[in-house]
């Protein structure tokens, strides 16, 4: 199931159907980072009416490298060579749901294609990590986002998560919160604006979801008089159904030949173990299974000198009640067959009783048909605004970090100390450990001390396994000199 609503899956099949048509003329007007849906929500002049389902379509970043760059080959992350990679034809197909892109206000969905690799008979996709790392110069500067395994994030938000990165992540995660709030808010003013001058279709017409339902205040008229021929008729037609399904489903036990399977499964329930059958217990079913006889006809049949008269003689006597069961319905099939007939004979000669309440329903005005509710904000068949968590926060900022550790790694080493002031910092407590496997775990670290030149710049810092050693970085200093 796509984790999003039938607009937007509407949505982004158009936008696969026009890049496989022709994808050099639909991105002469499309930035293929941000291809919107054409809406004219935004018009005053338009009179176009709109479901509310146009609000809740997000945009679309389209990657298929070789149409973005012509000539453009991806490379295969597995054999690291393009030669034998198909970027069209019968193997090359759309992967089935697009990666969640986030941004600032509001997120998009980051599409590609599978590509498929000749040498190594298998597909990858158009934005894999190690693909795209191998033509890093192709890419360099034209590819803005940042990529995850289940989810990317867009330069904007990623700028402002780093600029932000002193802050705990729990107040980051709530600035992202109140800017998607904030826009689902102006989202919803534009849409109230549209229901003043409406322009948004009625419930009536539209569900909100652009999937052709009705809604069920269609069906909220005031209801027809029912003469007493015509409520004989219905309540004659409502037994006849029941009676047919009764009847439909003991003939189809008796057609099954109770299947010993299916008894089973429901008996290894304890609470069903006398619901059906109830000498027949969980043992005696397995055995007869094993022994090859998996219905009740099959052992009304065998022959088999181990199986109890008694057990025979309870199937015979099932199989007897079904068929009297049967037989009863049948019989109660033609009576109310017969009634049913009578009834309509009777409807057909008897005046119709509903013409006053008809002429009283034409003169009530009719009610104000009312436009669908706004979507709320974590509606994932609507709106659904989507918000970066807590570990994807810290996810961008370990990333981060460890991009930009070589820089800082070589800037400690070119920094120049007269004087070192050194401050032991970060004590863990004692209790404090860290979960291997069960029943191991371990202390990450005591401390971890810093040591600062004259002009307060950090040229050395590590993570002691003792409170304030001076042994452990003895040597370190030494080298510092």
């Amino acid at each position: 199931m796509a984790p999003y609503c039938d607009a937007q899956a509407q949505f982004i099949k158009s936008v696969r159907s026009s890049m496989d048509d022709n994808a050099k003329q639909f991105l002469q007007h499309q930035d293929w980072r941000n291809i919107q849906p054409k809406t004219a929500r935004y018009g005053t002049a338009s009179k176009r009416q709109l479901d509310a389902s146009s609000f809740y379509v997000k945009s679309v970043a389209c990657f298929v490298p070789h149409v973005v760059i012509p000539g453009h080959v991806p490379i295969c992350p597995r054999c690291e060579s393009s030669s034998k990679v198909d970027t069209h034809g019968t193997n090359v197909r759309w992967i089935k749901v697009p990666k969640t892109l986030f941004g600032l206000s509001s997120h998009r969905y980051l599409d590609t294609k599978f590509y498929w690799c000749g040498t190594c008979r298998k597909r990858f996709a158009g934005y894999d990590k190690w693909s795209m790392q191998l033509s890093a110069k192709v890419w360099l500067g034209y590819f803005p986002f940042n990529l995850s395994d289940r989810f990317a994030v867009d330069d904007e938000l990623c700028s402002f998560i780093i600029s932000c990165a002193n802050d705990p992540t729990s107040t980051i995660h709530k600035k992202h919160e109140q800017m998607v709030t904030d826009k689902h808010y102006q989202d919803y003013q534009c849409y109230l604006y549209l229901v003043r001058i409406k322009r948004i279709r009625s419930r009536g017409t539209s569900t909100g979801h652009s999937d052709g339902q009705l809604r069920i205040d269609r069906i909220y008229e005031p209801g027809m008089a029912e003469s007493a021929s015509m409520r004989k008729l219905r309540l004659s037609r409502e037994r006849l159904v029941c009676v047919r399904r009764k009847l439909q489903t003991e003939q189809t036990k008796l057609d099954s030949g109770l299947p010993f399977q299916r008894i089973l499964d429901e008996k290894n329930n304890r609470n069903n173990l006398g619901a059906r059958l109830p000498y027949l217990g969980v043992s005696k079913l397995r055995k007869l299974i094993d022994m090859g006889i998996t219905t009740g006809n099959e052992l009304l049949e065998s022959d088999d000198p181990h199986i109890k008269w008694r057990l025979k003689q309870t199937l015979s006597n099932y199989f007897e009640s079904v068929r009297a069961s049967i037989a009863d319905l049948k019989e109660t099939e033609e009576e109310c067959t017969t009634q049913m007939l009578l009834n309509e004979f009777a409807v057909e000669n008897d005046p119709v009783a509903a013409e006053p309440a008809a002429r009283e329903r034409q003169q009530q005005p009719a009610a104000a048909e009312l436009p669908p509710t706004f979507s709320k904000l974590d509606d994932s068949d609507g709106y659904n605004g989507k918000v970066l968590s807590w570990s994807q926060i810290n996810a961008v900022l370990r990333t981060q970090f460890a991009h930009r550790k070589p820089m800082q790694d070589s800037k400690l080493r070119g920094l120049k100390a007269t004087m070192l002031k050194i401050d032991f910092q970060y004590k863990l407590a004692k209790k404090t450990r860290v979960w291997k496997r069960q029943g191991e775990s371990y202390r990450p670290f005591t401390c971890i001390v810093t040591v600062l030149n004259e002009h307060g710049l950090c040229v050395y810092w590590r993570a002691l396994k003792s409170s304030e050693s001076m042994k452990e970085i003895e040597d370190d200093l030494k080298k510092l000199d």
